[in-house]
């Protein structure tokens, strides 16, 4: 109902010269025509005899150029400015001068008529120019127009000859943004970003939730040379949401509602309402959202988060009769089901059969010096890289690992290539002699060589190649070859042990590693063929002690445990937790299910193969007597093989342009990389978010609140690996500042792009993190920005003021801030951060106290019951029910008054 007045401020103008009332309505908008603002103009002013110029008509901001007639001089810009209240043209270096008053003007020729200023291609709105009638011989301007900004320094001269404007050529000229006036109104949308001077855009009743009012349609805005829109908005008004449609179980009045409307909730008659009503909105897709009331329904446990090979995260917090997608998580070939909620709280269906993806092998090890154990290569695994027969490692062996890419959403095979040098052939050199000449000596794998007759001697020369075996050899002579050795491998040990040793020359190594499935303790070995004078025992228990045979140690290879396909849901019970590569163990189907067992085989690839029982749901019949008050007793075994290590933490920044920050690729890939090499994994194995945030460290944001959420996961074999592994993570956590923190990811940011630095300006406020071995939470990191002098007022210790209400803050605070509770009375109570703590700066007016104490201690009780009620409910979602205790889930009591 209030109004208020429009008016332009100098040196601006309206158009009309009138001033506008625009009026407050009920939708919280502004009504009425907003009138079209424009720069004033200077007044002209005389710039001297023999001078021209395209200075008459001068808005506020624009320049004009003057010039010369007689073509001497050099031409001065102006600019329209603001001198005091008043508009004077000013000269942007220095004023004109020009030497004459003369005009070069010859009356025996034509002049040029208005068709010569199209001819040149003047005659467009971006150009302003004084090219219009000019005679013969007399010079003219053109330079950009109001709205453009011209690229050349220096304006474009013509002059008149014979008819025809004769000049350097056009300026070039680019039209400048609009950034005012842009289309709004209670549901308009626009596509007028970016616009320039002489172009258009449209406004349509585009919001979500709106549609057009009766007659109104699609308007156009056109991009003013003063950098405003004109245009007029449609008239828009709110969707009609469709009836609200909900099971028998509700009740409600959400029929014919708008946009932005609210309607109630509750039970029907026959339900029992736990809790209370709820409300619901009529929302921009036409549908109702909210939520319902809890009238009936068992929430619904979620068993699968368990599995590392399924993303079953939608599965979490379901209720009766919900379903949820299951899908297999990164890293595995992409398959899906959907599984559903059963009012017995159960969650029925199959998981999807999730199989690791196989890495692609990368050219590089196709290299003549290069042998690898990494084709078909499946995810998580790794391969060994070392150097062919006939080439010494000269650097470590490597190990391959085949590793998620977040980037191209698949599997990549990485790591480092050894390096390997040729070696120099041992057998089948030939040496001189006294018929014989030979370069051969130190000839290495790949090379050639010749051996040539001595002088005094005839004969045919004979080329030799060095090959990979060590052994020169010509097409031809036949030359000695090599003894080899052949690894004879036992027969318990050909599963878990693999090499590349067969046919290796005497002196020469090849390698022996563990199979996919098995680890090694020692790593890659490299064995040696060679007699007893190496000193070394050979290396197969099946050789003797005097034979040239390989020598040397082979890798020990522990069987890996199998971490994926493994029977789950509530029907299967199995013996194969911490199985490993060659095991087997049995599954079954649980006491609610019936059906035969299975023998499932762990494979080297970490999968359990076989066929899972068949199991069918036993029918059973129940009696249930439900009272107000019901106790039962749920037993839970939680089992697993290997300690799962999680961190899980939140950064808090100030950030300026913060939508564009969470939405900025390189943004978050800046910050997830700091916190990983922060945690010491990879980026890819990093789950991370950022979403905006209105409140930081108790501080209200008008903008800039940006909150990144983390997650990683790692698995030990024991207690004690996965307790040294979450103490060194936690001191590298705790060893950075926020501080530290701000500075690497600045460094990072500056990397990327100098730009984004100032344009994001970020400040890191806040870093907590917590780490939990198993189900232990074992370490727990907070930092925070303090004040000058480190003071940090802390949430706990607030005092206690009678009348007050909870503060507002739920973090501490440093020096400055303040913290405010509202009082009964409807004030607010105060409190202030200094160096010896919390201050009371306003304190609530005295009221009846003991109806406070008794309003709040009833309050009180009623939070501690309702939170009792909440957490037995959720733990009951955790447990599983042996068959002689279980039965169905008692009513809640009735909700307190």
């Amino acid at each position: 109902g209030g109004f208020c007045i429009v008016d332009a401020v100098v040196p601006y103008q309206l158009e009309g010269g009138q001033t506008v009332q625009l009026i407050c309505e009920a939708s919280g908008y502004l009504t009425g025509n907003i009138p079209n603002i424009v720069p004033a103009v200077c007044p002209y002013a005389s710039l001297g005899d023999g001078t021209g110029s395209t200075c008459h008509y001068t808005p506020y901001g624009a320049d004009c150029w003057a010039y010369c007639l007689q073509g001497d001089g050099v031409a001065r810009q102006y600019r329209c400015m603001l001198n005091g209240q008043a508009l004077e043209l000013q000269s942007v270096v220095q004023d004109i001068q020009c030497n004459s008053t003369g005009r070069r003007l010859s009356g025996s020729l034509n002049p040029c008529p208005s068709a010569s200023v199209t001819q040149v291609g003047l005659e467009h709105l971006q150009f302003l120019h004084d090219c219009t009638d000019k005679l013969h011989d007399e010079a003219c301007i053109a330079h950009c127009g109001f709205g453009f900004d011209m690229q050349e320094a220096e304006p474009s001269l013509f002059v008149c000859k014979d008819s025809t404007l004769v000049g350097s050529g056009l300026p070039t000229c680019v039209g400048k943004p609009c950034n005012f006036s842009f289309p709004s109104g209670l549901g308009v949308s626009h596509n007028c970003n970016a616009k320039t001077t002489g172009e258009t855009c449209e406004a349509s009743c585009g919001k979500p939730g709106y549609t057009y009012a009766a007659s109104a349609t699609l308007q156009t805005f056109t991009c003013m040379a003063t950098q405003v829109f004109e245009g007029t908005a449609p008239s828009c008004e709110p969707i009609t949401c469709s009836d609200l449609e909900l099971g028998e179980r509700f009740y409600h009045n959400c029929q014919s509602k708008r946009f932005g409307e609210t309607c109630g909730v509750s039970c029907a008659t026959g339900y029992h309402l736990q809790g209370w009503g709820e409300q619901m909105v009529c929302s921009a897709d036409g549908t109702f959202s909210g939520t319902t009331p809890t009238c009936s329904g068992n929430p619904c446990s979620n068993p699968l988060l368990v599995d590392a090979t399924l993303d079953s995260n939608e599965c979490t917090g379901l209720t009766t009769a919900e379903t949820c997608t299951v899908r297999c998580a990164a890293g595995f070939t992409p398959n899906s089901t959907t599984m559903q909620c059963d009012p017995t709280g159960l969650l029925l269906g199959v998981a999807p059969s999730c199989s690791p993806m196989v890495c692609d092998t990368p050219i590089e090890l196709s290299a003549v010096s290069i042998a690898h154990t990494c084709s078909s290569l499946t995810f998580n695994r790794s391969c060994a890289v070392t150097c062919a027969a006939g080439y010494k490692l000269s650097s470590l062996q490597q190990e391959w690992a085949c590793s998620w890419n977040a980037s191209s959403a698949s599997v990549s095979l990485l790591g480092s290539l050894p390096s390997c040098e040729p070696e120099v052939c041992t057998s089948g050199v030939p040496t001189e002699s006294e018929r014989t000449v030979t370069n051969c000596t130190d000839v290495r794998t790949g090379e050639t060589c010749q051996q040539q007759c001595a002088d005094g001697y005839i004969g045919s020369d004979g080329t030799f190649t060095c090959g990979s075996d060590g052994a020169a050899r010509t097409d031809a002579t036949v030359r000695c070859q090599p003894v080899t050795c052949n690894l004879s491998v036992p027969e318990a040990r050909t599963a878990s042990l693999g090499h590349i040793c067969s046919n290796i020359p005497f002196g020469f190594s090849c390698s022996a590693f563990c199979q996919k499935g098995y680890t090694s303790t020692n790593g890659v070995q490299s064995l040696t063929c060679a007699g007893p004078e190496l000193g070394i025992d050979p290396a197969s228990e099946l050789e003797t002690a005097d034979a040239i045979t390989l020598r040397g140690s082979l890798p020990s290879c522990l069987p890996q445990a199998c971490f994926y396909n493994f029977p789950t849901g509530s029907q299967f019970l199995h013996t194969c937790d911490g199985i490993r590569t060659g095991g087997q163990c049995t599954a079954s189907c649980s006491s609610e299910w019936e059906g035969d067992s299975a023998t499932l085989t762990c494979e080297p690839e970490g999968a359990l193969s076989g066929n899972f029982p068949v199991c069918t749901l036993r029918t059973v019949t129940q009696t249930r007597t439900t009272s107000l008050t019901s106790t039962w007793t749920v037993t839970t075994t939680l089992t697993d093989f290997e300690v799962r290590v999680n961190v899980a933490g939140v950064l808090r920044m100030d950030v300026n342009n913060s939508v564009e920050f969470v939405q900025d690729p390189d943004a978050k890939g800046v910050v997830g990389q700091v916190l990983s090499n922060l945690i010491g994994v990879g980026i890819e194995e990093l789950q991370l978010s950022m979403v905006l945030t209105t409140e930081t460290l108790g501080r209200l944001l008008a903008v800039g609140g940006v909150t990144a959420v983390y997650s990683v996961w790692f698995l030990a074999d024991t207690q004690q690996q996965a307790d040294d592994l979450g103490s060194n993570i936690t001191a590298q956590l705790d060893a950075a500042s926020v501080f530290t923190l701000q500075q690497l990811i600045v460094d990072g940011m500056m990397n990327v792009s100098e730009a984004k630095v100032g344009f994001y300006s970020i400040q890191v406020l806040a870093h907590n993190a917590d780490i939990l071995v198993g189900t232990r939470r074992q370490e727990a990191v907070s930092k925070l920005v303090t004040g000058a002098d480190g003071t940090i007022c802390s949430p706990s210790s607030f005092p206690v003021i009678t009348g007050a209400g909870p503060f507002d803050c739920q973090e501490p605070q440093v020096v400055g801030q303040q913290c405010r509770a509202p009082c009964d009375s409807g004030v607010e109570a105060v409190v202030t951060c200094d160096e010896q703590g919390w201050q009371l700066q306003d304190e609530c007016p005295p009221e009846s106290y003991l109806l406070v104490v008794i309003f709040a201690s009833a309050g009180a009780l009623c939070c501690l019951i309702t939170v009792c009620v909440v957490l037995c409910a959720c733990r009951g979602d955790a447990k599983t029910h042996p068959e002689e205790d279980r039965q169905e889930t008692p009513d809640l009591p009735p909700p307190l008054p």
